[in-house]
């Protein structure tokens, strides 16, 4: 049995998955987005944001919410604007 040092702990798990609901819960209570469509991980307080939104003020808007979450180091953009 191999255990790898850089694994993250119980609690960093934990911590990424707290974080990474708060920045879904952001992102579902603003108006005109649908956050069904949008996928969030988060990892040491980096959130990768993926999905699909329906216009470029929508995007912003996602990018901007998860922003705001305390906690949140850094974002990632890979969602796409429907065209």
């Amino acid at each position: 049995l191999k255990i790898n040092p850089n694994a993250p702990t119980a609690n960093e798990i934990a911590a990424d998955l707290a974080l990474q609901a708060k920045v879904q819960a952001a992102i579902a209570s603003q108006t005109g987005v649908n956050a069904l469509k949008i996928n969030v991980s988060s990892h040491r307080g980096v959130v990768t944001l993926g999905g699909t939104v329906t216009a470029g003020p929508v995007h912003d808007l996602v990018l901007q919410s998860a922003r705001g979450v305390p906690g949140v180091v850094r974002v990632i953009d890979r969602m796409h604007v429907q065209k």
